[in-house]
């Protein structure tokens, strides 16, 4: 498969690959991936592929058994996956048997997917997501050793880390998918994912949020990553209707090979932000 973004610094040639970490973040359409290098303290390489929607099995499959980065050993393997829906529970709450009942509510039938869920013990709280069969089969049997988390997880740690306690809208901007979540003084308030085939749908989701939750949009800090150019009609569908948006930065956490400068930095912040949970 070709990717849509490849990166692999030929400077590199002499890194060792067994010391790094791999980080993935993987859903239905999409694949991507870091390697990390703790020695340096510094994201080496990276690589994002785009599935298609009658052949991502197949793709993925491809992509698993023929792409070299992905044969290696690595010192960790942190793998997020990034699937719709889900539910985040205090721990006193979570009920295995319900706990499904109400994951079919807000994801609708669960035929051919994989309950899951994560505890957060530092919030006392468990993600309830789940993911599709095919795609946790393939990558537990890619990854026998990785540690699995749903990327709300990471987004939840994240924050933690960075001690952020502004109020905030964050979009992270997939093809065709966004993940839309809202912070108030240091609490996950709302995230979810929603599908857009033009900028008028990007712009009926994240308005539609903000009248949900009464937001002001004068007011409300709205902070954008992921794969969208500024001057684009994407980040035009957000930027005309709220006051205060911005692109997010790379956390200053880490290093980066130079030859992420050929890149607008908030491009690839979504998933060099969940090194913060794995580093």
């Amino acid at each position: 498969m070709q990717p849509s973004f490849q990166i692999r610094p030929a400077e590199k040639a002499s890194l060792v690959y067994n010391q790094c970490t791999l980080i993935v973040d993987a859903g239905e359409r999409h694949f991507s991936f870091v390697l990390y290098s703790g020695e340096n303290n510094e994201f080496v390489a990276l690589e994002y592929y785009q599935f298609s929607a009658r052949q991502k099995q197949e793709e993925l499959k491809e992509l698993l058994s023929s792409n070299t980065l992905l044969q290696l050993e690595y010192h960790a393997i942190h793998i997020f996956y990034n699937s719709p829906g889900g539910l985040i529970v205090p721990e006193r709450f979570y009920d295995e048997d319900t706990s499904s009942k109400m994951l079919e509510l807000v994801a609708g039938d669960l035929h051919a997917s994989m309950p899951l869920f994560d505890q957060i013990e530092s919030l006392n709280m468990r993600n309830i997501y789940a993911v599709p069969d095919y795609l946790h089969d393939l990558l537990v049997s890619q990854f026998p050793k990785a540690l699995f988390e749903h990327i709300h997880t990471g987004l939840l740690k994240k924050n933690l880390i960075l001690e952020r306690k502004d109020s905030r809208m964050e979009i992270i901007f997939y093809p065709e998918l966004i993940i839309v979540s809202l912070w108030g003084s240091g609490s996950l308030q709302f995230v979810q994912c929603f599908s857009y085939e033009t900028p008028e749908d990007v712009t009926y989701h994240v308005v539609n949020i903000s009248e949900q939750w009464e937001l002001s949009r004068d007011q409300i800090r709205v902070i954008v990553s992921g794969l969208v150019e500024i001057d684009a009609a994407l980040y035009a569908a957000v930027d005309k209707y709220f006051q205060f948006v911005e692109t997010d930065e790379r956390p200053e956490a880490f290093n980066y090979d130079p030859a992420f400068e050929r890149y607008p930095a908030h491009f690839f912040s979504p998933i060099f932000s969940l090194g913060l949970c794995v580093s």
